[in-house]
C-alpha cells in the first residue's frame, strides 16, 4: 500500500521569535542608562558592562583587551579581533570610558582587563534586567553590542565608520542593526 506524502505547511517565524532567538534587540537609551546605573550600584561587573556598551566589541574581543590596548592619551582602544583578521581595529575611546582610567591604573600592560567567564557575566546581566524590570526574554548580553551601534546611528555617525568600529567586513552587516533602531522609535 503506497504511503501518501503530505507537503508540510511552512510557517514563517514571527518577528518576535526571530528577535528572541537571535537577540536582536538594542536597549533604548533610557534602558541602557538605567541598566548601567543599577550595575554601578549592585554589580561588581559594572566596568565590563560599561566597556561593552561603549565599544561594541564582541564578547571574545572584550576578554582579549589588555591594559596597553587602551590609550587614554590618544583616546583610543585597540580591539584584537577574534572573528577574522580584518576585525582587529582601533576605535575611539568613548567619553564614558574615561571613568575606568583609575580602575585600570594598577594593572600591568599585558594584564587582561576582564577575566570573568561569559556564563558569569550573563547571569549577572539577567539579574540586573530583573532588578530594573526589563523583560529578559527581549535581551541578551549581545544586546549591548547592538546598543552601541544604535547609539552611533542616533548620534549621526557615518555608517561606514560604525561598520569599521564594529569590525565588520562590509556595510551590509552593520546595516543589519538599523532595523533595530527603527523598531524602537
Amino acid at each position: 500500500m503506497p504511503v501518501k506524502l503530505h507537503s508540510p505547511v511552512i510557517v514563517a517565524p514571527s518577528k518576535d521569535s526571530i528577535r528572541k532567538s537571535f537577540s536582536l534587540c538594542a536597549f533604548s537609551l533610557t534602558e541602557q542608562e538605567l541598566f548601567l546605573e543599577h550595575a554601578k550600584v549592585y554589580s561588581s561587573y559594572y566596568n565590563y558592562f560599561l566597556f561593552y556598551f561603549n565599544t561594541g566589541a564582541r564578547t571574545g574581543e572584550i576578554y582579549s583587551v589588555r591594559k596597553c590596548d587602551i590609550n587614554f592619551g590618544f583616546k583610543t582602544v585597540f580591539i584584537n579581533g577574534t572573528k577574522t583578521k580584518s576585525s582587529a581595529r582601533t576605535i575611539p575611546l568613548m567619553p564614558a570610558l574615561f571613568e575606568l582610567q583609575n580602575e585600570f591604573q594598577d594593572k600591568v600592560c599585558n594584564d587582561k582587563l576582564f577575566v570573568n567567564s561569559a556564563k558569569v557575566i550573563a547571569r549577572e546581566f539577567y539579574k540586573i534586567l530583573d532588578k530594573i524590570g526589563v523583560d529578559k526574554n527581549e535581551y541578551s548580553p549581545y544586546s549591548m553590542r547592538h546598543s552601541f551601534a544604535t547609539r552611533c546611528y542616533e548620534r549621526g555617525i557615518d555608517p561606514k565608520m560604525v561598520s569599521k568600529w564594529m569590525g565588520h567586513t562590509n556595510l551590509a552587516m552593520t546595516n543589519h542593526y538599523t532595523h533595530i533602531m527603527n523598531d524602537h522609535e
